[in-house]
């Protein structure tokens, strides 16, 4: 294989008339095809800059002329391989070489190139394709003009910023070189394992070329992408997209198009989130997309995003949903009793491994915590692949408000520190989320505290009831600062007011077994007492009306809906007179 550098084109333009002639009136010899191969290596060094290597060289017919294993280097570094064929076939008008003798590239009509590879690399003043074919005749001056026709073809590039360092492109069809510029008639082109169709022109500075494809398989195509690749869409999409402006820093404007698709992301726990469609619109442009109404719509549900998307994977999207099934689409919610139909508006920032999606959140009919069902909710969240964040979540369940801040962390087993504000709560609502089942009527206010695992936390209160009911009796006001472990209850502090009365009490026990309570009521009419025994005793016991203070210890048994009391204490009347009494509450009623 011999490598060229010049030649003599008249010479050259003479003998392959010469050559032309001895195919015309018989076969050419040893001799002449030799000398065909040195015409055919001086004419590559006519079209291309650098050094040309040839293999063998045949001429078929009067116009074709197929060099095998061509190699042409890089003029300012001959190590340096710009472009490599198996075969390259040229094809050139017999009346061109007449007419053209002293530059036989303007004899050229057309060149073939099977299994080409093109190596594209990108510069500090443009690409490297500037040194590989001399786009002017050198003899004329004149811009050349050639068509190509590439069969499975790779261009390699490197050095665009399209998050790669090495991007191969398979390229199949036919190119036109007019000038400086390359123009695609319907060439086929394998990008990222997507076969697409293109067309336009392609300049150093000046680019045009659009690319458009019905069946993509998009996972596939950002598996090629390590930093999407936790973005998770499968699904096959129809793409069009258009580059513009320098072909080495394009801008590139498209559309995006699935149709019965899936997506998974960390966000979701990697669920699988299936969408019915999938549709937008993107630029890409100096490193960053821009995301123009992306929207996945799944039954009555929208999720949409508008923003910038790095090359790194970084994400700064304004996110919006509609209708979005939460217990359905995130199994950790579901798992954590969040349920319900939510609106959303904010942003989605991070990036595609590590997602975070903040802003405010509204649902209708769902669960929140513990499944507990809610009318409406309306607050701020964040929401990441370790935690959720609420601030100031508003609940409402009919008449009832609640205010709940605090986070759940995912990490393993799924911890909550949640801190709910009672505004105005339902009794029956706040001790179902406590773990029991009664109504005392009323409304609650005060705040609990869950600190633990999501569905066993221990849980911290300071409440107050008011005008609940016990017992038969209404209750002015309760109020008791407890705690709730998984096996113990604490009550640190209670105080409840009837009528003029006033009862204190604190003690605990073993969750599911009596608790003891040390008690003093004070102001308390004798009466109030008696009537809640659940039979006459035959004891001693002040009068009528008498106006008593207590002092003893009472156990608490039964369940919140029917709970009994056995009370030892010793009563004493304003008299200072004293009563030794065993009191049962609430045993038989």
């Amino acid at each position: 294989m011999t490598r060229w550098r010049t030649g003599n084109k008249r010479t050259i333009g003479l003998f392959i008339i010469f050559v032309v002639a001895a195919v015309w009136f018989g076969s050419p010899s040893l001799a002449q095809a030799s000398s065909l191969r040195t015409t055919v290596t001086a004419a590559l060094t006519d079209l291309f800059q650098g050094a040309v290597e040839v293999g063998d060289t045949q001429l078929r017919g009067l116009s074709r002329v197929i060099v095998q294993d061509v190699k042409v280097f890089d003029p300012r570094d001959e190590t340096k391989l710009m472009l490599s064929a198996d075969t390259v076939s040229f094809n050139f008008s017999l009346l061109g070489l007449i007419l053209n003798l002293n530059h036989v590239s303007g004899a050229l009509t057309g060149i073939e190139l099977d299994n080409p590879v093109l190596n594209i690399e990108r510069e500090e003043r443009g690409w490297n394709l500037n040194r590989l074919v001399n786009l002017k005749d050198n003899q004329t001056k004149r811009p050349l003009e050639l068509l190509l026709t590439v069969r499975n073809g790779v261009f390699v590039f490197r050095g665009f910023e399209f998050g790669q360092e090495e991007i191969p492109v398979q390229l199949d069809g036919s190119l036109e070189i007019d000038a400086d510029l390359l123009a695609l008639r319907q060439v086929r082109v394998g990008l990222f394992g997507a076969e697409l169709t293109g067309n336009g022109i392609i300049g150093v500075d000046d680019t045009n070329v659009t690319l458009e494809s019905n069946e993509v398989d998009f996972a596939s195509f950002v598996q090629h992408f390590p930093q999407f690749s936790d973005l998770g869409l499968e699904g096959t999409a129809k793409i069009q997209a258009t580059m513009a402006g320098p072909v080495f820093d394009p801008v590139v404007e498209g559309s995006l198009r699935i149709e019965k698709g899936a997506l998974q992301t960390p966000l979701f726990d990697n669920a699988t989130y299936r969408v019915d469609l999938l549709q937008g619109d993107f630029r890409y442009s100096k490193g960053e997309m821009y995301v123009h109404n992306l929207a996945m719509r799944k039954d009555d549900s929208t999720i949409a995003v508008a923003g910038t998307v790095g090359l790194d994977g970084s994400l700064k999207l304004a996110t919006t949903m509609e209708s979005f099934d939460i217990a359905a689409s995130i199994p950790k919610a579901l798992d954590s009793g969040i349920s319900g139909l939510a609106n959303f508006k904010g942003t989605l920032t991070g990036s595609f491994k590590d997602p975070l999606l903040q802003g405010e959140v509204s649902l209708a009919q769902g669960g929140v915590f513990l499944g507990r069902p809610v009318d409406r909710v309306r607050g701020n969240i964040s929401l990441s692949t370790r935690k959720l964040t609420v601030n100031n979540l508003v609940l409402q369940q009919e008449s009832a408000r609640y205010r709940l801040s605090g986070e759940m962390q995912f990490r393993g087993l799924t911890m909550v520190n949640f801190a709910l504000d009672l505004e105005s709560g339902n009794p029956r609502d706040v001790l179902a989320v406590l773990g029991y089942e009664a109504d005392f009527g009323g409304r609650v206010s005060g705040k609990l505290q869950f600190v633990g695992p999501v569905w066993n936390p221990d849980i911290y209160g300071d409440v107050k009831l008011h005008g609940g009911t016990l017992w038969g009796h209404t209750f002015d006001e309760t109020q008791a600062t407890f705690s709730i472990s998984r096996d113990r209850i604490v009550i640190s502090e209670g105080r409840s007011t009837y009528l003029d009365g006033v009862i204190t009490f604190r003690g605990g026990g073993v969750r599911g077994e009596p608790l003891r309570l040390d008690v003093q009521a004070s102001r308390w009419q004798w009466g109030t007492i008696d009537s809640l025994l659940t039979e006459g005793s035959d004891q001693q016991i002040p009068s009528e009306g008498e106006v008593v203070n207590l002092t003893g210890r009472a156990y608490l048994s039964g369940t919140l809906a029917r709970p009994e009391a056995t009370i030892e204490a010793v009563v004493s009347d304003t008299t200072a007179k004293e009563y030794h009494l065993n009191l049962e509450i609430g045993s038989r009623n």
